[in-house]
């Protein structure tokens, strides 16, 4: 498990195995939202810290709603019932989002700027964390064009893109 310590809080990356997508954990103080729930076996790992830190989960952000980034969610619905943030065109989700849109949760602590791609799925999205620069990006991977998009559109420059799969890039 990656842990990086964050301008506000932590971020933990539990690694997808056996095609299960990577889940991240964004924590501050004893609250943590999730980015995407992997398979069930990602989503007990993730469980399983929440508990033995004593950490409430109060949010899960969906960046698409291909298996290998939802089974886990209903583990996560039982067992936190977290808020779920996801686009207009997806089925799931209590908090419906577009583009443009900014989500702040833990008290604004967190500010989440919803980026919506509509690439590699219809309700595809990114979320970027204004405050300590990171780009959730899910399975669609920015090329440079996006970048330069991102920062002239929107003022985002991410220090971190962090994939559904494989390992976090630092900028």
């Amino acid at each position: 498990m990656l842990k990086l310590d964050l301008e506000k809080g932590s971020l933990l990356c539990f690694q997808g195995r056996f095609f299960s997508s990577n889940v991240y954990l964004m924590v501050v103080d004893n609250r943590a939202v999730a980015i995407d729930c992997g398979m069930p076996w990602t989503a007990n790992r993730v469980l399983d810290y929440l508990n033995k830190n004593r950490l409430k989960l109060e949010y899960v952000f969906l960046t698409h709603s291909h298996f290998d980034h939802v089974m886990g969610l209903n583990r996560f619905k039982r067992e936190t019932k977290p808020e779920v943030v996801a686009h207009t065109r997806s089925k799931r989700g209590t908090v419906k989002v577009k583009d443009g849109d900014v989500i702040k949760v833990i008290g604004n602590e967190l500010s989440f700027l919803v980026l919506y791609t509509g690439v590699h799925k219809a309700d595809h999205v990114w979320y970027y964390e204004r405050n300590d620069q990171v780009l959730f990006i899910g399975d669609h991977l920015p090329t440079s064009i996006d970048l330069k998009i991102l920062k002239e559109k929107h003022g985002a420059k991410p220090k971190i893109i962090l994939p559904g799969h494989g390992e976090p890039a630092f900028l």
